[in-house]
């Protein structure tokens, strides 16, 4: 989707006692958890991180010691590889707990069979994370970079403990919310995503066939099992089908089909060159 959605400063978030309970041994384990005045959005922020930022004023302020940690901490060394792979189990720890307890409110307050849960990340895993065996990470066009994991809880609507391996993307998180809530659309408004509720309940396929991607110079483009991708983390045409860590570019075996998807995402291009408004995401 075009862009992310930007939260309020730190400064307006606000604790609320009969929201969450009092737990100063969870916050002090995990952090602080607070919400917005709103209620509708959790923002967590963990010991480690905090420790992270501190030590980054330190070393803006031109503390010595903590700018030589700070240069060993962003080397390639094998020690400094596993203390951020730490940090990153540490921080998926934390947040995992904080979900947690958001659950666990919609039990309480009964009102988890009433809210469907979607929990998913905005990008491939990048620093520490582990994308194994998919290729490349964070900002690039390769499956590491694009395919994220997707956990959708929806109690007597979507069937728990099922994996669905459908081709889907967030274009349908939108379409979706709206046909859950009732929510009729704008007539107006040409969406490029649809409900996907029916195809995680097993009763309709996937109508998804195709998907782009442009992140400045570097492109990716995905119809059907076929994936092409030009960039200057590398380029090839690859069939996902049997090759997900697109390790065997198929570029010049089957020349026809490189030229069929780039042929699509041209295509592509120029209704996106056609559509308005952009706003600030024209010149991503």
């Amino acid at each position: 989707m075009g862009g992310k959605a930007r939260h309020r400063r730190r400064e307006s978030w606000t604790t609320d006692d009969d929201f969450l309970d009092d737990d100063e041994q969870f916050a002090a384990r995990y952090g602080d958890v607070r919400r917005s005045s709103s209620g509708n959005v959790l923002h967590h922020t963990s010991d480690t991180t905090n420790r992270n930022r501190r030590a980054a004023r330190k070393a803006d302020k031109g503390d010595p010691s903590e700018r030589s940690r700070s240069k060993a901490r962003n080397s390639g060394s094998k020690a400094n590889r596993a203390a951020r792979r730490l940090e990153f189990v540490g921080s998926v720890t934390a947040m995992d707990a904080a979900i947690g307890r958001v659950l666990g409110l919609l039990d309480q307050y009964n009102i988890a069979d009433n809210t469907l849960v979607i929990f998913f990340s905005d990008n491939g895993g990048g620093g520490a994370s582990d994308n194994t065996p998919l290729r490349g990470g964070k900002g690039q066009m390769f499956e590491g970079g694009l395919r994220v994991p997707c956990i959708i809880r929806w109690p007597g609507r979507v069937p728990a403990g099922k994996t669905s391996d459908a081709f889907l993307t967030t274009l349908e998180i939108l379409p979706t919310l709206l046909q859950a809530s009732d929510v009729k659309p704008p007539q107006d408004i040409i969406f490029d995503g649809f409900d996907m509720l029916p195809v995680l309940q097993g009763k309709a396929p996937s109508t998804r066939n195709a998907m782009f991607w442009q992140r400045r110079n570097d492109v990716g483009a995905r119809v059907g099992d076929w994936k092409w991708v030009d960039s200057s983390r590398g380029s090839g045409l690859f069939n996902l089908k049997t090759d997900v860590g697109e390790k065997q570019d198929l570029s010049a075996t089957h020349p026809g089909k490189l030229v069929e998807l780039k042929q699509h995402f041209a295509h592509w291009k120029k209704q996106m060159d056609a559509a308005e408004p952009r706003g600030p995401f024209r010149d991503f």
